[in-house]
């Protein structure tokens, strides 16, 4: 099915075509970047996973690809104005990634070598486990769409800060020292965080509802959006995707660290109120102002029964004799109270119930429990009108004195497991230690006390919990059986 409101999507491609034509050969258009993980790798490297996709005006001297990213801070602003400009190993010392295409076939493929410099080394599905490449239809004249998918790069900087490199992509009929460069786009700025793009599908009552927020770490910027429900392959494609919602680039919204936007819950249009439509994904794609690609994040359909309602944080802190308990919600329909429970032996208990404000667009809370004496595990119950009920993730709030503890769950695992720490007052560092005493994962938290490690083989593990200032620490066995 085409989508409606063609215009919108022409003013991001005009908007987003960088590319410095050096001949007439091809042509890259409309960058856009799909952050699906961001996790530390200790205390100054961070690994981000993302989906990469672009448009590539294509004829025949366009057969292989080349995709380089730096740190933005070490980007070399290489030249491409010759024919036989293309980057060398000296000028490729200090990516993040480089990839090499074959698009001489119907069906693209990554290649293992880097011609003009064989020392190069070159990401492959085989050195990065999950690595993908589809070609699609493209809205562009003449182009095609590539989507590469499960890209990982480790940035040599912590998690929490704005994470920002910078990619070359060029074009060639050949894979070799002699490659001529018929076409380049230099200088992609890509930031994985800025902005943060996240989105949510509701059910309800009245029907299908979603909601999308877009925020910053350290950055004031310009955004605008295009809201796409899928065509039904769950691939996102916008020549075929259907635009429900848009904010041109003409009419933007100002986004900072301290005002997100969020857009409350949004009815999808009546056309689109029947079931067919709600098994499909939405794509939310944002761009700022004055920025060189797009952000997306799709949101999965849920089984559309009436849920209680959407939390996006919970967090319980202990302050002094108390224990402050905070959390927030992102949509609230048909919900009747929050019930506060703690864990007493080998259940939980209620303490207090919390009624819910109902506010379409989400709230926040907050409730205080007198807790002096011991470590304390609390959830919540979410209750709507009918009934029905959810509960949030564990979090644990250490007692007035000792060393934190922490619980792993599940345990035994088949691979997937996730730590959940006694709230944390210092740095900590959560490791994965294997059947031979190796330290496999090394994680420092600072403002969470939940990580999880997934893709765990079968054995016997180790995990310990070290306190940043004290380097006490308490060290339990997990057992992973496939």
């Amino acid at each position: 099915m085409k989508k409606p409101l063609l215009s919108s999507m022409l003013l991001f491609v005009s908007f987003f075509t960088i590319t410095k034509n050096i001949s007439a050969q091809c042509e890259f258009i409309s960058p856009t970047v799909d952050v699906t993980n961001i996790q530390s790798q200790g205390a100054t490297n961070c690994e981000v996973t993302f989906n990469l996709s672009f448009d590539i005006v294509t004829n025949s001297g366009n057969k292989y690809i080349f995709l380089h990213l730096w740190p933005s801070a070490s980007y070399p602003n290489l030249d491409y104005s010759c024919n036989q400009c293309q980057p060398t190993a000296s000028d490729l010392s200090g990516t993040v990634l480089n990839m090499v295409i074959n698009n001489f076939t119907a069906t693209p493929a990554f290649l293992s070598t880097y011609g003009p410099a064989p020392s190069v080394p070159v990401i492959t599905p085989t050195n990065m486990t999950g690595l993908q490449i589809q070609k699609v239809a493209s809205s562009t004249l003449g182009a095609e769409r590539f989507i590469i998918s499960n890209i990982k790069v480790l940035i040599p900087q912590a998690c929490t800060s704005a994470i920002n490199f910078t990619g070359d992509a060029w074009s060639s009929n050949a894979n070799s020292t002699s490659s001529s460069v018929q076409c380049a786009m230099e200088g992609i700025q890509i930031g994985t965080n800025e902005p943060t793009v996240n989105s949510v599908i509701k059910c309800s009552s009245t029907g299908n509802q979603y909601s999308f927020s877009i925020s910053t770490i350290t950055n004031t910027k310009d955004v605008f959006y295009d809201v796409y429900l899928d065509d039904g392959n769950g691939v996102f494609e916008p020549a075929n995707d259907i635009l429900i919602n848009s904010l041109p680039s003409t009419s933007p919204i100002t986004v900072t660290p301290t005002t997100p936007y969020n857009s409350g819950l949004i009815s999808y249009p009546t056309q689109y109120q029947t079931s067919v439509y709600y098994a499909r994904k939405i794509f939310v794609v944002v761009g700022a102002v004055g920025q060189t690609y797009l952000s997306l994040k799709e949101a999965n359909p849920p089984s559309c029964i009436v849920t209680p309602l959407t939390l996006i944080s919970f967090n319980a802190k202990r302050n002094t004799a108390d224990v402050v308990l905070n959390w927030e919600t992102v949509a609230e329909i048909d919900t009747k109270e929050f019930v506060i429970q703690k864990k007493s032996g080998n259940d939980f208990i209620d303490i207090a119930s919390v009624p819910t404000k109902n506010e379409a667009s989400g709230a926040k809370y907050s409730y205080t429990d007198y807790n002096n004496t011991k470590e304390t595990q609390y959830r919540l119950k979410m209750v709507d009108i009918d009934g029905k009920a959810t509960y949030s993730d564990i979090r644990v709030v250490k007692a007035m004195s000792g060393t934190s503890d922490f619980i792993i769950s599940p345990n035994p695992s088949k691979g997937e497991v996730k730590v959940t720490l006694a709230d944390i007052s210092s740095s900590t560092n959560v490791q994965l230690i294997d059947n031979n005493g190796r330290v496999v994962k090394d994680v420092r938290i600072n403002n969470t006390n939940v990580i999880s490690f997934t893709g765990l083989a079968s054995g016997v593990y180790m995990i310990r919990v070290v306190n940043g200032n004290s380097g006490q620490s308490i060290t339990k066995k997990l057992s992973v059986i496939q």
